[in-house]
């Protein structure tokens, strides 16, 4: 897979970091239990980096976390795993490192730096599968195959000229959806679909705005960098979804939908991996 270009990553800096940032909307409250959750686990990571034996007092933490958290929460499934890897392999280390990934998920929160298109569901919660609708929209969309690094840029300047407000998240449309799939477009979305007109952008043909139609899709929450491993990993999860739901079936390609700039520190970044799906 071809991941979003480090050009375009300081793009977004220069061109929406101030005005996305300024736009924060909340995100829901961190609950008690999670935050004794938490606690649990990130004193006995601090604790087993000095304690030889530090491995065991992961482990009670981590069932003290699980414990403590509804059995619904997203990451107990994350902690089952871990437990599970550490006592069949007596991976102190691997053990410490995939806790610390759940403390961090516990507590994580996506940061909102601009407004969704009317209508657009909620995000979807981290790490958890879920199938989404979405209604139709309108955005503006460049072929990355044509424009390469310019696609960014492309798109700000039409949204600037047009005087359409900057939106999240910005969509990424991929080529397929196997393993080898490459980023294909690029699109910022339009709030709602009285702004603007389909069309090309008469001051750059390469703009094209269209309506897309309402779609359903399975969609997998996401936090960091969205790199090639992690993009594929989330992929293979969807496919996985999809083995186990077969009422449904692919009906268009893997596509990513980015909600943050750059401004965002990388372990706050949210984004979601998606395909489209429609019932057999």
């Amino acid at each position: 897979m071809r991941i979003f270009h480090p050009i375009l990553r300081v793009g977004y800096i220069l061109a929406t970091g101030l005005t996305m940032v300024t736009s924060g909307i909340s995100a829901e409250k961190i609950s008690e239990t999670e935050t004794k959750a938490a606690g649990l686990l990130k004193q006995a990571i601090q604790k087993s980096s000095r304690n030889e034996d530090g491995g065991a007092a992961l482990l009670d933490a981590a069932e003290q976390a699980r414990a403590t958290l509804n059995p619904n929460h997203y990451t107990v499934e994350l902690l089952n795993d871990a437990i599970k890897d550490y006592k069949n392999r007596s991976d102190a280390s691997q053990f410490q490192k995939a806790l610390r990934n759940c403390q961090e998920s516990i507590t994580f929160r996506p940061v909102g730096e601009a407004k969704q298109p009317v209508g657009f569901p909620e995000w979807t919660p981290l790490h958890v599968i879920e199938f989404k609708k979405y209604p139709e929209y309108r955005m503006a969309e460049v072929q990355m195959k044509d424009s390469g690094n310019r696609s960014f840029w492309m798109l700000f300047n039409h949204i600037k000229r047009n005087k359409i407000a900057m939106t999240a998240p910005v969509e990424i449309g991929y080529d397929s959806n196997n393993e080898n799939a490459n980023e294909a477009s690029m699109a910022f979305l339009y709030r709602d679909q009285d702004l603007g007109k389909p069309g090309n952008d008469q001051a750059d043909s390469s703009v094209v705005v269209k309506d897309v139609p309402a779609m359903q899709v399975v969609s997998i929450g996401c936090r960091g960098n969205m790199n090639e491993q992690e993009v594929e990993a989330a992929r293979e999860k969807l496919e996985e979804w999809l083995v186990d739901h077969p009422k449904y079936k692919i009906s268009g390609n893997l596509r990513k939908l980015g909600y943050n700039s750059p401004m965002v520190p990388s372990f706050m970044r949210y984004y979601e991996v998606q395909i489209p799906v429609e019932l057999k």
